[in-house]
């Protein structure tokens, strides 16, 4: 195995180590976790263009077939989609044609021309009395109470009212009635 030696001189050497020392690993194995990603790639791709098979460089990974084809995808510019990835977007493409349409039928928040504030005023200055618009929300009269209650005191209560359970032979009958008007 070809080995590699680094020089990092002056403060980042100084970084590094004592970066190293916080997280209790030796320089040389830091610095690999920081680039065995790219280590890993850079195996899988030249061991493919070597003509491997998957199989070979999931081996010399000490990985699973499919893991080394994932490690090849995250280095490459193609990064793997998922399920989870193409149900988001879908989900997205479908809101912007939703907002794509709404957009197109016209104003979202229609705002009054000046000509429709103009035509208002114009009806407001002609009304002088309020009286001649009418009550929008009409204010029962004694009479009008008083006759709702007397209704409410005909009906009766809800839990006095019964249901009847129809017989079996008042079943039969819809049920030869039903079947003769259909013939």
């Amino acid at each position: 195995m070809p080995e590699i030696n680094l020089v990092i001189d002056g403060v980042k050497g100084s970084a590094v180590e004592r970066f190293a020392a916080l997280a209790g690993k030796p320089v040389d194995q830091l610095i690999l976790s920081w680039i065995e990603d790219k280590v890993n790639h850079a195996v899988v791709v030249a061991m493919r263009a070597g003509g491997a098979t998957w199989e070979a460089v999931a081996t010399e990974l000490s990985v699973s077939i499919t893991h080394a084809r994932r490690i090849y995808a995250a280095g490459s510019e193609f990064q793997p989609v998922g399920k989870d990835d193409l149900k988001a977007a879908e989900k997205y493409l479908k809101l912007v044609e939703e907002i794509r349409d709404l957009a197109n039928e016209g104003d979202l928040f229609p705002t009054p021309s000046q000509e429709h504030l103009n035509a208002i005023e114009a009806y407001n200055e002609l009304i002088t009395d309020l009286n001649e618009v009418g009550d929008p929300f009409p204010v029962p009269s004694e009479v009008d109470i008083d006759m709702i209650e007397r209704y409410n005191q005909a009906l009766p209560d809800a839990s006095e009212i019964e249901f009847p359970v129809p017989s079996e032979e008042d079943i039969e009958a819809v049920e030869r009635y039903s079947k003769a008007t259909r013939e």
